[in-house]
Formats: C-alpha cells, sequence, structure tokens
C-alpha cells in the first residue's frame, strides 16, 4: 500500500501477523531526525506488533519494514522462545506470560493461534517438517 508521509510516498507492506497498516513514526533526537516503522495494530488483536530500527531516511525505514523476514520464518523464531518459558506440566498452562498471553494460559491456546498464522501449521512447527509431521497433517 502506498503511504505518504512529509511530503514523502513510500509502499509497504501490511503486517505480517495481523495484515494491519503499518504506521509511520519520526523522533528528533541529537538534532537528527530518525524515522520507525511498525504495526498500527488497528483490530487491536497484533500480539507481536512488530517495529523497525531508526534509521536516518523514510526510504531506508520502509526497505526495512518490507524486507523482514517472512511470517513463517518470524513465527518459527517465536515458537522457538516458547520452548523457554514455563509450562505447569499438570495443567499444560503458562508459569509466565508470553507476548500477549498471560500466564495460565492453555498450550492448545497458544497452538491454536500459531496454527491459524503458519501456512504449514502447528503439525510442522511441531515436527520440524518431518515424515511425523506430513502424517499429522493428514
Amino acid at each position: 500500500m502506498e503511504m505518504e508521509y512529509g511530503g514523502s510516498k513510500v509502499d509497504l507492506r501490511t503486517c505480517p501477523f495481523c495484515g494491519s497498516a503499518p504506521l509511520i513514526n519520526s523522533y528528533r533526537n541529537r538534532m537528527r531526525l530518525w524515522y520507525r516503522i511498525k504495526c498500527s495494530n488497528e483490530n487491536e488483536d497484533c500480539r507481536m506488533v512488530p517495529e523497525t530500527a531508526a534509521h536516518r531516511k523514510l526510504v531506508e525505514a520502509a526497505a526495512d519494514w518490507n524486507q523482514r523476514g517472512t511470517r513463517d520464518a518470524a513465527l518459527e523464531e517465536i515458537w522457538q522462545q516458547l520452548t523457554d518459558i514455563p509450562m505447569d506440566p499438570e495443567t499444560e498452562c503458562l508459569e509466565a506470560p508470553f507476548y500477549g498471553w498471560p500466564a495460565g494460559t492453555h498450550r492448545e491456546e497458544i497452538w491454536h493461534w500459531f496454527d491459524e498464522h503458519h501456512s504449514k501449521g502447528v503439525a510442522y512447527l511441531l515436527y520440524g517438517g518431518t515424515d511425523t509431521a506430513e502424517k499429522a497433517e493428514r
């Protein structure tokens, strides 16, 4: 989608996690103008709310936003982070908050979210694309 900001036009992709429009922010620091682009979270359901690093030029921030990793690659990284979150083995619930999920969230709720957002589903994330994952999908 083409957006205009401060007289400049840039073409930006939507958020890979929720599909919301991007939001361009600028600020001054040490007499320099910096740009960042992040998810606007229009629907208030984006758990990740990705954001670029600060860039001196809007075109550089736009390139950073548009060239970020694919949704699946980002979800796979977040999935790996989930393995470090303590989970009660008896209840299968989080013992600590993880992104937008509070402590006490059941693992299946999280798995359903990943299943809806990862192109190959949660079976792929669980089994890593092995034959077992392919069998689980059938």
